[in-house]
């Protein structure tokens, strides 16, 4: 699954809510409707491949801030993934703290 992300992708998400594929058919409409807009959106929208099916409980992660850590839940209702680090847990938003730069998999 591709994710998109960054500033445009904060209009996606706005949009789009729990789906990626609307989101960026909404983009592409948008991009239509200004064209003289549309190298700048470009500029400033980055894809980023997310193996959605990798985010599990035990997956191992690290954050800018907080350093390494595991998740030990995930809400999929809420749409929020705990992560344990050493400095105690914390909620993350699933899967923007991974599309966002936040959360990475340790490999």
């Amino acid at each position: 699954m591709i994710l998109y992300s960054d500033t445009v992708g904060n209009f996606i998400s706005s949009c789009s809510g729990p789906n990626p594929i609307i989101g960026r058919m909404l983009l592409d409409e948008f991009k239509a409707n200004h064209p003289a807009l549309e190298k700048a959106i470009n500029e400033y929208t980055v894809a980023i491949n997310i193996d959605t099916s990798k985010i599990v409980v035990g997956a191992k992660v690290t954050h800018k801030k907080f350093g390494e850590g595991e998740i030990v839940n995930i809400d999929n209702k809420d749409k929020y993934l705990t992560v344990r680090f050493s400095i105690g847990e914390k909620k993350c938003v699933n899967p923007d703290a991974f599309t966002k730069g936040f959360l990475e998999f340790v490999d």
